[in-house]
C-alpha cells in the first residue's frame, strides 16, 4: 500500500501495480490549497512495515486566474480617423496596446458581426508596468466594419482571465488615391502641367487615406507594372520617385491602389 502526504496530512492511499507504478487522485474533500507544497509518499508492506518517506515532490498550486488586461487602445500611428483617439482606422492590421499582470501571456480576440470572437494572436506583458503591444498579422486581417477587440490574460499555470473591456474599432476600406501628378521639378515640358518629362525616373505626387501604403503601377501595354510603394503622410499626401530602369520612352498611364496595411 502507498500513502501520500501533504506535509503530515494524509491525502489518501493506493496500491502499486505489478510493475511498481501507482497513481492517486487527491480527493475533493482534501483538495490542495494554493501555494508551495511538499508531497511525500510511504510504502507499507503486508506485515505493516512502513518505509521511510520518499524524496519530497515540490509542488506549486495556482488556481486563481490573473486579472483581465486593461487599457486596450490603438497606437496613434494605426488610428487613421479624424483624430488619433477615435479608434477609426483604414488599416486592417493595426497595432493594439494595453497592460496586464506582469509576465502573463495576453490573448487578443476580434469579434466581427455575429461571429464568435476569433483569436488573432498573443503578446507578452513584459514591458514596464505589464505593458504589451500586438500587431494584427496579415493572415488575421480585420474585416471592414465594427470590430470588438478583447483580450484575456493567461498565467504560467494556464489560468485564463475573464475578457477585458471591449475596444470598439471601426475599420474602413480605403478610397482610391487621387490627384496624381508629376512634381513640378519632373515636368520638363513646355509647361509645368503638360505631364511631359525628359526623366524616366520622375517624381509623382498625390493624395490618399492617411498613413496607408500606396502602390503605383504603370500601364506598359503588357499589363500593369508595379513601380513601387510609398506611404501617405498623416495629412494624406504622398510622393514617389520612380526607380531607374522602370520606365522607357513613350506614353504611360499611371495606376494606383491604396492598401489596408499598416506601414508601421
Amino acid at each position: 500500500r502507498i500513502e501520500l502526504f501533504n506535509g503530515k496530512a494524509l491525502l489518501g492511499a493506493t496500491t502499486a501495480g505489478p510493475d511498481g507504478l501507482w497513481s492517486l487522485a487527491v480527493p475533493t474533500a482534501k483538495k490542495l490549497a494554493d501555494g508551495k507544497l511538499s508531497l511525500t509518499a510511504q510504502a507499507i508492506d503486508a506485515a505493516g512495515n512502513r518505509s521511510a518517506a520518499s524524496t519530497p515532490l515540490a509542488l506549486t498550486i495556482a488556481t486563481k486566474p490573473p486579472a483581465a488586461p486593461k487599457g486596450l487602445d490603438l497606437i496613434a500611428a494605426s488610428d487613421t480617423g479624424t483624430s488619433s483617439t477615435d479608434n477609426s482606422t483604414g488599416i486592417n492590421t493595426p497595432t493594439i496596446t494595453g497592460t496586464a499582470t506582469a509576465g502573463v501571456t495576453v490573448e487578443i480576440y476580434a469579434g466581427e458581426g455575429n461571429a464568435a470572437p476569433r483569436l488573432l494572436g498573443t503578446a507578452q506583458a513584459t514591458g514596464k508596468g505589464g505593458s504589451w503591444s500586438f500587431s494584427v498579422p496579415d493572415a488575421q486581417a480585420l474585416a471592414s466594419g465594427t470590430v470588438a477587440i478583447t483580450a484575456r490574460a493567461v498565467d504560467t499555470a494556464g489560468n485564463r482571465s475573464v475578457a477585458s473591456a471591449t475596444l470598439a474599432l471601426t475599420i474602413t476600406a480605403p478610397t482610391a488615391p487621387v490627384n496624381l501628378d508629376l512634381s513640378t521639378a519632373s515636368d520638363s515640358g513646355s509647361s509645368s502641367t503638360d505631364n511631359l518629362t525628359n526623366s524616366n525616373t520622375p517624381t509623382i505626387t498625390g493624395t490618399a487615406t492617411a498613413k496607408l501604403r500606396v502602390d503605383l503601377y504603370a500601364n506598359t501595354g503588357n499589363g500593369p507594372l508595379l513601380l513601387g510603394s510609398t506611404t501617405a503622410t498623416p495629412k494624406g499626401t504622398w510622393t514617389f520617385k520612380v526607380p531607374a530602369k522602370k520606365l522607357s520612352d513613350g506614353t504611360r498611364s499611371e495606376e494606383h491602389t491604396s492598401e489596408l496595411q499598416s506601414p508601421y
